[in-house]
C-alpha cells in the first residue's frame, strides 16, 4: 500500500505545522530526511530535516511503528514551523522520497481497513472533529470508545438467532426443532424494531447538536429584518434600505452564540403581488428554505401592527402557516416608534440593541428545548439514520410475515434483509462507491 503524507493542522500560517505519514516508506523517509538510523518508538525527536543538502527545518519528529499506531501502519507524525511554504518543503521532499499526497479521510479509512477501528467510530470521530456545539462534542465522545457498536452487534446475534430458528422451521417443517414460539419470535423482532426506530429519532433529536441549527428570518417588505439580521450576527452583512424589495436574494452568516453555531439566513420580504421576476423567485426560495431549518423568526413592524393589527396578525398567521412544521418565534421590529407593543415573542429596537440580547436568549432556548436522547450513544448521520430505519421496517414485515399467510419463507428474508442493514452499518459489507463518498467528507489530514 502507498505511503501517504498531509498536512493535519488547519491551512494557514501559524505557530506550529503537524504533518503526519503513513505506510511502509514512512520511517525509511524519516531516516533519510533526518540523517538518523534510528528512532525510539513514540518518543519526540528534536531533529532538522535535510533535502538536497538544504535544511528544510527543524523539527520534532515521533514514530510509530505497526500495528500500535492510529492506521494501523508505521507512523510519523512531523511538529514543523507552521509557515505553508515549510509545510510544503517537506511534503515534497517527502514525495520525491517515495510518498504520494493524501486523500480525504484516507488515513482514517486505512485504520478501518486494518481494524483499529469500526466504520461507526471512523463516523463518530468525524462527527466529533466538526461537531457544531459543545453539546455535539459530548453526545459523539461515547461513539469513539465503541458504545454504538456493542448494541449493533447485540441487535446483531439476535437476528442471526431468529434467522436459525426460521431456517430450521423452513428445513424440517414436519419435526419441532424450534427453540422459540412464533409469538417468542416476534416479540423479539418488535424488541429490534423499536430499537432501531428510537435510534433513527436519536439523529432527529441531536443534529442541532452535531451539525449546528440554523435560523431564518422571514417576513413582509419593510418589517426590519434586514436590520434585525445586521444585529444578530453582529455587523452589517445585509444591505438595509427603505426601498421595498432591497432584499432579494437569502443572505447568510454563521454566528457562535453560547457555545453553539448558529447560520442565520435572511430572506426575500414576502410581497405576493409583484412585477419584478428576480424579487418574485427570492421570495420564494425564501419561503421553501425556511420550511427546513431549526426555526424561523417571523419578523413584523410594531409600527405597521399599531396602524392595522387585524391585518398584520391575518399576515403572521399566513406565515406561520407557510413554514410548517418549522418552530416559530414571533418578533416584532421598530420598537423604538410605538408606544403599545401586542404579546409577541419578542420585541426589540431597529435604532438601537434594545430587545436583542433578550432574543438571543429565545432563540437559544428554544433551540435547546428539543428533546434530546439519553442513550449511551448518538446517531451521527443521515446514513445511520436511513439504516437503522431500514432495519426497524425489515423487521416489522418479519412479524407480520410469521403471523400472517407468508410464513417463515418470507420472514426470514426479511430477517436476512435486517442483517444486511447491519452489516452496511458496521462496514463489514459496504460498497466501495459509499467508503469512497464517506471518506471524501474528511479532513484531508484525517
Amino acid at each position: 500500500m502507498d505511503t501517504i503524507i498531509a498536512c493535519s493542522s488547519p491551512n494557514g500560517q501559524g505557530g506550529v505545522a503537524l504533518l503526519r505519514m503513513s505506510g511502509s516508506l514512512s520511517i525509511s523517509i524519516a531516516k533519510k530526511l533526518s540523517g538518523r538510523r534510528s528512532f525510539r518508538a513514540r518518543y519526540a525527536h528534536f531533529c532538522s530535516l535535510y533535502h538536497h543538502d538544504q535544511q528544510l527545518d527543524q523539527v520534532l519528529l515521533i514514530v510509530m511503528p505497526n500495528p500500535h499506531s492510529f492506521t494501523g501502519e508505521d507512523v510519523v507524525e512531523i511538529s514543523c514551523h507552521g509557515n505553508p511554504l515549510v509545510v510544503q518543503q517537506i511534503i515534497d521532499a517527502c514525495i520525491e522520497c517515495g510518498a504520494r499526497v493524501a486523500r480525504p479521510g484516507e488515513f482514517t479509512r486505512r485504520a478501518l481497513e486494518n481494524g483499529k477501528m469500526s466504520l461507526l467510530q471512523a463516523e463518530a470521530l468525524n462527527g466529533f472533529i466538526h461537531a457544531r456545539t459543545l453539546e455535539g462534542i459530548q453526545l459523539v465522545r461515547n461513539n469513539m470508545k465503541g458504545e454504538l457498536d456493542k448494541d449493533v452487534l447485540q441487535m446483531k446475534e439476535q437476528l442471526l438467532d431468529i434467522c436459525a430458528e426460521l431456517e430450521a422451521i423452513l428445513d424440517h417443517p414436519d419435526d419441532d426443532l424450534s427453540m422459540m414460539s412464533d409469538d417468542a419470535i416476534c416479540s423479539l423482532l418488535q424488541e429490534i424494531a423499536n430499537v432501531s426506530h428510537q435510534s433513527a429519532q436519536n439523529w432527529k433529536s441531536n443534529r442541532i447538536g452535531i451539525k449546528g441549527a440554523k435560523v431564518a428570518l422571514i417576513g413582509s417588505v419593510n418589517a426590519g429584518k434586514s436590520s434585525l439580521f445586521n444585529q444578530l450576527v453582529g455587523f452589517e452583512r445585509a444591505i438595509v434600505s427603505d426601498i421595498p424589495g432591497t432584499t432579494r436574494d437569502v443572505v447568510e452568516k454563521t454566528i457562535l452564540l453560547d457555545g453553539m453555531e448558529i447560520c442565520f439566513f435572511d430572506t426575500a420580504g414576502a410581497r405576493i403581488h409583484t412585477e419584478d421576476s428576480i424579487e418574485a423567485q427570492g421570495i420564494a426560495m425564501g419561503i421553501s428554505m425556511a420550511k427546513d431549518v431549526d426555526l424561523c423568526l417571523i419578523v413584523f413592524s410594531l409600527k405597521e401592527w399599531e396602524q392595522n393589527q387585524q391585518y398584520i396578525e391575518t399576515q403572521l398567521d399566513e406565515l406561520a402557516q407557510s413554514v410548517y412544521p418549522a418552530s416559530i418565534l414571533k418578533v416584532g421590529t421598530h420598537l423604538d416608534l410605538v408606544h403599545d407593543t401586542p404579546t409577541v415573542d419578542s420585541v426589540v429596537s431597529n435604532y438601537d440593541r434594545e430587545g436583542i440580547e433578550t432574543l438571543k436568549k429565545k432563540i437559544l432556548e428554544n433551540l435547546r428545548a428539543r428533546p434530546s436522547s439519553a442513550a449511551a450513544y448518538t446517531v451521527v448521520s443521515q446514513r445511520q439514520y436511513e439504516l437503522f430505519l431500514s432495519i426497524a421496517r425489515h423487521c416489522h414485515q418479519a412479524c407480520e410475515a410469521i403471523m400472517g399467510i407468508y410464513g417463515p419463507a418470507v420472514a426470514v428474508e426479511e430477517v436476512i434483509s435486517a442483517l444486511e442493514r447491519i452489516s452496511e452499518l458496521t462496514g463489514e459489507e459496504v460498497r466501495e462507491q459509499v467508503l469512497d463518498r464517506l471518506f471524501s467528507k474528511f479532513c484531508i489530514g484525517k
